[in-house]
């Protein structure tokens, strides 16, 4: 027979991890950073009729991924984990409050985001390489603003 105390080891609560996998987003197989920019559109849309909270939520995540994704990184053992996602919910909902309304600029901006996260153009991939949640964090953060720039002059040709 098990005793109560040998359980332990398997429910033990891990703020640091569920946290920077955005409650468990980052487990997700197959693409866990497209994953946790999904997760981060689907707080867009619930909140987008409330500027006020949407931007203190935007806040709240991105100071809770500085604080976390370090200690999450440590956690892990490895540098900037596949696990740690909370870095791109962090830049998507940054990124949202600069993207015009409507379905299309919702579905460009996802886009454009995770090219811009994946292929990691200069100076992105020299950030990533920042030690700490400063890597972690601002090479999202730093593709955030691209893909603004790149939003921007969309809205400019269409005549927006």
């Amino acid at each position: 027979m098990v005793k109560s105390q040998d359980y332990s080891k398997f429910v033990k609560f891990d703020a640091v991890k569920l946290l920077s996998t955005f409650f468990g987003v980052g487990y997700l197989p197959y693409f866990p950073g497209t994953w946790a920019s999904l997760a981060g559109i689907g707080l867009y849309f619930l909140l987008r009729n409330s500027p006020i909270i949407y931007g203190c939520v935007a806040v709240v995540v991105l100071v809770v991924g500085f604080l976390t994704s370090a200690k999450a990184e440590e956690k892990f053992g490895k540098k900037d984990s596949c696990f740690i996602v909370i870095d791109e919910v962090a830049a998507i909902l940054i990124l949202f409050i600069f993207v015009p309304k409507g379905l299309f600029f919702v579905i460009l901006a996802f886009l454009v985001f995770r090219t811009f996260d994946i292929i990691k153009p200069y100076p992105i991939k020299k950030i990533e390489n920042f030690s700490g949640s400063w890597g972690i964090m601002f090479d999202d953060i730093i593709a955030c603003f691209y893909t603004i720039g790149f939003i921007r002059l969309v809205n400019i040709f269409i005549g927006r």
